[in-house]
């Protein structure tokens, strides 16, 4: 606990404290006066999608209405015990993260971790050992980093926590989840494996990523682990989309129309 106050502390800090001149904006390149926690200027951090509001208490994402869960958590047995993230995947955060993975950025990392270890300090998390997400070896070489082992090594910088990445490993390689539903999504149970099966038993283990989608992925990982708890801290969740159980509810009415006509 006693780390995570000097966290907030040092978060106050770095939006008031001096920087170094010429110092761009991350976004739109404009030079920052002073430093500040986002490396972003005052006007694209109103931009920023925060991830503010009712969360789910499970993944993290983003609730619309009164309930404590989102659906996906609601019918899905999890093996993860909770996740959070500072954003959501939208605007300016998006471009970031996608420049990060896809655009050779690994200079993001450090900011990006300084926004893990602000949303980890305001978490009730208590942990042993942190654990990125890990990469297949054939994209690892393909792409030249893995991001959350990026991300985790400047949290853990940041937050003093031990780093392990070397236990936890992915051992099939699955084409990107980016655009897949939910059903296809869930299908990545036991891509993961361990080096050592009873490492992380008794441990309390922060697993890093960069997006949460339905949370399948870290719900694979939690699963290998087999630790007594397992938290999960990515820098943004998807929204909740509601245009789909729109178009399911249209969906619907208009096959019930269809058998009346019958």
């Amino acid at each position: 606990m006693k780390i995570k106050k000097i966290l907030l502390k040092l978060g106050n800090m770095f939006a008031d404290a001096l920087y170094v001149e010429h110092i761009k904006c991350l976004n739109c390149g404009k030079d920052l006066p002073k430093q500040n926690i986002y490396d972003i200027c005052d006007k694209c951090k109103e931009d920023l999608a925060f991830n503010n509001g009712r969360r789910c208490m499970r993944c993290g994402k983003n609730l619309i209405g009164e309930a404590n869960y989102c659906f996906a958590c609601k019918n899905t047995e999890r093996h993860f015990d909770k996740a959070v993230t500072p954003f959501l995947y939208s605007g300016i955060v998006a471009k970031l993260i996608k420049r990060f993975k896809y655009n050779n950025s690994p200079y993001l990392a450090k900011t990006f971790a300084k926004w893990l270890a602000q949303e980890y300090a305001k978490s009730d998390f208590e942990v042993d050992i942190v654990v990125p997400v890990p990469m297949h070896e054939q994209k690892l070489k393909k792409r030249g980093y893995n991001q959350a082992e990026l991300l985790a090594i400047e949290f853990c910088k940041i937050t003093k926590l031990p780093l392990d990445t070397t236990h936890l490993i992915k051992k099939i390689d699955l084409e990107t989840q980016t655009h897949k539903s939910y059903d296809e999504r869930a299908k990545v149970e036991d891509i993961y494996a361990l080096t050592e099966k009873k490492y992380f038993r008794g441990k309390k283990v922060l697993v890093i990523d960069d997006v949460i989608t339905t949370g399948a992925t870290l719900d694979a990982c939690a699963k290998t682990l087999n630790a007594s708890k397992v938290y999960c801290l990515a820098v943004a969740n998807t929204r909740t989309r509601i245009k789909k159980v729109e178009n399911n509810e249209k969906l619907k009415e208009k096959k019930f129309r269809k058998k009346i006509a019958i």
